[in-house]
């Protein structure tokens, strides 16, 4: 596996973990076991950060393609299909 693999799978888990860490501290508030999983909640959380910014960081050069060519993206340039620019200029 390389490193885009592992990071994404890190992602996934930790952002499977949270919510459900989340919702045991929620379930056992003042119970004795409720601190543990409040440090894994906390843990998982910080892990899903650091996997979220490496996930972007070897994604770089697919997220930059993906933005220059999506036309949502590309502001200012957007001329819906059909229509030219110059047909419509005086009405504006």
């Amino acid at each position: 596996m390389n490193k885009r693999a592992i990071v994404s799978l890190i992602l996934l888990f930790s952002l499977f973990m949270m919510p459900v860490s989340g919702i045991i501290v929620h379930a056992s508030h003042g119970a004795a076991m409720s601190h543990k999983w409040l440090h894994l909640h906390v843990i998982f959380g910080v892990i899903f950060c650091i996997a979220g910014i490496l996930h972007v960081i070897y994604n770089w050069r697919a997220l930059k393609n993906y933005l220059k060519h999506n036309p949502f993206f590309k502001v200012g340039k957007y001329e819906p299909q059909g229509m030219k620019p110059e047909k419509y200029r005086d009405k504006l």
